[in-house]
């Protein structure tokens, strides 16, 4: 424990995972500014749907839906590494989910 005791603290007191392993501490979302909008590969990718499109064309991930596989993160072409990894889980910049988007969803 005594070598650990940072990562301890971390994970019981903040409710964060410093090294982005946790799932229930961490969540992804996608960096407006480097998503090429164009580009589908996160939405195709995710198998429980959690990753959305909205009018204008924005990425977003629906954090209640996402089970933290990383697929979406994969699926990112590297030109652009626009899916992002936090922890805590509440930094994640939340998108509205367009409604025609959760209802295609169910």
């Amino acid at each position: 424990m005594r070598y650990f005791l940072d990562e301890y603290e971390a994970h019981v007191n903040e409710k964060r995972c410093p090294g982005m392993t946790c799932r229930k501490l961490t969540a992804f979302y996608i960096d407006l500014e480097k998503c090429a909008r164009g580009c589908d590969a996160c939405v195709g990718c995710c198998p429980v749907e959690a990753v959305f499109t909205t009018s204008n064309r924005k990425k977003g991930i629906d954090q209640v839906l996402c089970v933290k596989c990383g697929e979406c993160m994969v699926a990112c072409p590297p030109d652009y590494d626009a899916v992002m990894k936090v922890s805590p889980p509440e930094l994640a910049p939340v998108i509205e989910r367009p409604k025609e988007a959760v209802e295609d969803s169910k």
